[in-house]
Parts: structure tokens; sequence; C-alpha cells
């Protein structure tokens, strides 16, 4: 299957194979296709096209999924071929979707952490001062950007030992005591556990 959105290019080639008159295509286009997934992105030569006899002529057809799903279409070649003046091919392909990767999934952790500390529904906790409350919502950040980091490196054990360092930082639980608090931490401590299940912690 092809992933939702991501162009898959697919080639196919007409011969002129004679034997003694030369093939004129005049049309080449999409049929059939109702989901509007299949694109004809080039033809080389352009069409209309006078191919002498062993001349070939290539056509590109871009599937692009737009739902999850088999989609099939026609690539219509009309030309002055004896035998298929008026030739239908099968088009078919399989949208799906992707999971995301565990580097994807931690860019929208970050980046939701990012919205929570600027919105004010992730905020740090701590029994100290106000400098110890900033500082651990620094310290939970900068936890985050390390086990990216880990995971960007391949290091998945290493990950897995930072990432459940920050869940245990943003569980609710009071031991050991949160780094962080508010309405925008719980997503954000699922989204962790998620990103170890996908590594297998």
């Amino acid at each position: 299957g092809v992933v939702l959105g991501t162009p898959e290019p697919m080639s196919f080639i007409i011969e002129s194979s004679g034997p003694d008159t030369s093939l004129s295509v005049d049309v080449v286009g999409i049929g059939d296709d109702d989901t509007g997934s299949f694109e004809i992105t080039s033809t080389t030569p352009a069409v209309p096209a006078n191919l002498p006899v062993g001349a070939t002529m290539e056509v590109v057809v871009t599937f692009t999924p737009v739902s999850e799903g088999m989609a099939s279409a026609s690539l219509i070649i009309v030309s002055n071929a004896h035998n298929d003046p008026l030739l239908y091919v099968p088009l078919q392909g399989e949208g799906v979707t992707a999971e995301p990767t565990p580097g994807e999934m931690m860019g929208i952790i970050m980046t939701s952490f990012d919205e929570g500390v600027a919105d004010g529904s992730i905020v740090g906790l701590s029994r100290g001062g106000s400098n110890s409350v900033a500082a651990h919502l620094r310290v939970f950040g900068g936890m985050l950007d390390s086990a990216d980091d880990l995971i960007a490196a391949g290091d998945d054990e290493a990950a897995c030992e930072q990432l459940n360092a920050t869940v245990r930082k943003s569980d609710g639980m009071d031991r050991p005591p949160d780094f962080v608090t508010g309405t925008g931490v719980p997503p954000i401590h699922d989204m962790i556990l998620a990103v170890m299940v996908v590594l297998g912690c």
C-alpha cells in the first residue's frame, strides 16, 4: 500500500512494433477514477506523437491515495493501432495510513509541551521557590529533548530510560515528585507512553 497523500509513480512503455507503419498516439488519459487518485504526470514524447517502428513512448502515472483502501482507474490510450485503437490499461493502488515513527511522535510531544508552556496549561512544579519551579520546567523540556536525540541516534535502550524518567516526573504521583503539572500534562504523559510502546521499552 501507499501512504495517504504520498505520490507513487508508475511507468508504462508504449512501443511502435510495426511491422512497417508508424504508431500515431493521439490521446493518453485517465478514466474510471472515482477517487481522483491517479494522474498522468508525464508523456515522453508529448502527445500527440508519431512513433516510428521500434520507437517507444513513456507514460508516467502517479498514484496519490486520498483515502484508505483500494482505488482503481484506467489508463486510456487512443492510437491508430489496427488491433487496439482504444486501449484500456487497468490501474490499481491501495491507500494506507502510516503509523508515525518514534521520532515523529517525539516532535509532536515537544511541540505540545512548548505550546502548553506558552498557554499556561503546563507549569513547573516544585516544593521550593519560584526559581525551582522554572528550573523543573526547563529540566523536563531538556529530558524530552534528550530522549528525542537518543531516538535519532538509534539508541533505543537509553531513550527508553530517559522516557521512563519523564513518565515518572509527569504521572501525578507523589513519589518521586513531578516536575510539571497542569491540564496539558496528561496528554503528553500518554504520548510518551505511546512512544515507549513503539520502541518496545
